[in-house]
């Protein structure tokens, strides 16, 4: 959904002439992209069972295709995060040993990583920005609020989920995090949003410690309310 918005925002900025080009343009980005992740994950699930017996040559090996993929996708023009996100989910249901690799990554690996990825995001935060259009944030805040709640209320009740998955599922979904941090990131490169990416990076990094700072008092009131 993200880079088809890109392909539209694109034929409105005058990049493209023809709005099905610009929406042509990236399926093959997806086709490849997918096809790399899934041979990145069915790569390290090979390199896992040369390893059986070495845990951390494991976690290595994972980490470093990691490190491929993306560099491959993001070298060729491609969608590192789509491809990164696939190669996951293929070790997740490919991989014996996936396991204890995601063991691994939850128990030594993950802080450090968000550490590292939220102070390097951070990094791009300009204030001056946030203090001059302070009602973007609010805007944003507020209407990302009522669409995860109403959206997921209506979906809960169109797919005859449980009562308490229509009733707080939206509440639970609250906190903002990694994904949206990274595809605002992935925007400031692209010349023709070169004036807007950096106050769409500013508004999603302030929103974000908005968001994880109340998010959480809302996930834990849904989840408390669904155990009953």
């Amino acid at each position: 959904m993200f880079s088809l918005i890109l392909a539209l925002s694109n034929f409105i900025l005058g990049e493209q002439n023809n709005i099905l080009d610009s929406i042509f343009e990236i399926f093959p980005k997806f086709i490849f992209s997918i096809i790399i992740g899934i041979l990145g994950g069915l790569i390290t699930n090979f390199i896992d069972k040369l390893y059986i017996r070495t845990q951390t040559l494991k976690t290595t090996s994972t980490l470093g295709m990691v490190f491929v993929v993306f560099s491959i996708c993001n070298n060729y023009n491609l969608e590192p995060l789509l491809a990164t996100l696939v190669m996951g989910v293929t070790m997740a249901n490919v991989s014996k040993e996936f396991a204890l690799v995601k063991e691994e990554f939850d128990n030594h690996l993950k802080d450090i990583i968000f550490l590292l990825f939220f102070t390097f995001s951070a990094m791009h935060m300009k204030l001056e920005l946030i203090y001059k259009m302070p009602w973007i944030i609010v805007t944003y805040v507020l209407f990302r609020s009522l669409g995860k709640f109403f959206g997921a209320r209506l979906g809960a009740n169109i797919s005859h989920a449980h009562i308490d998955a229509q009733k707080y599922l939206g509440l639970a979904l609250f906190p903002q995090a990694g994904i949206a941090i990274g595809l605002a990131l992935s925007m400031q490169g692209i010349e023709s949003l070169k004036d807007v990416a950096p106050i769409i990076l500013d508004v999603i990094i302030a929103t974000t410690i908005i968001h994880e700072l109340i998010g959480p008092i809302f996930t834990k009131y849904a989840i408390k309310k669904t155990q009953k």
